[in-house]
């Protein structure tokens, strides 16, 4: 709530295809997205979440066709 790293998103040009969701320990869905400009502010349905460690998962496929998948963490802190 002050401003700083209140979102997290994923930043990529020449985007073909992007596919990102987040997960909380049990393997909830807590957020999902196909807009690369979109990014997830520790809410689900407008509720905000505990904190904890979540994970995301980002599939991208560029306009020259590369591909990109990664799997990573994100801490949510209040």
């Amino acid at each position: 709530g002050d401003g700083i790293n209140d979102e997290f998103g994923i930043y990529a040009e020449g985007v073909k295809k992007f596919d990102l969701r987040i997960y909380d320990r049990w393997g909830e869905n807590v957020f999902a997205t196909e807009d690369v400009k979109a990014a997830w502010n520790g809410t689900i349905n407008g509720n905000e979440l505990q904190p904890a460690v979540y994970v995301f998962d980002v599939f991208i496929i560029f306009k020259d066709n590369q591909t990109l998948k990664h799997r990573g963490s994100i801490t949510l802190v209040k």
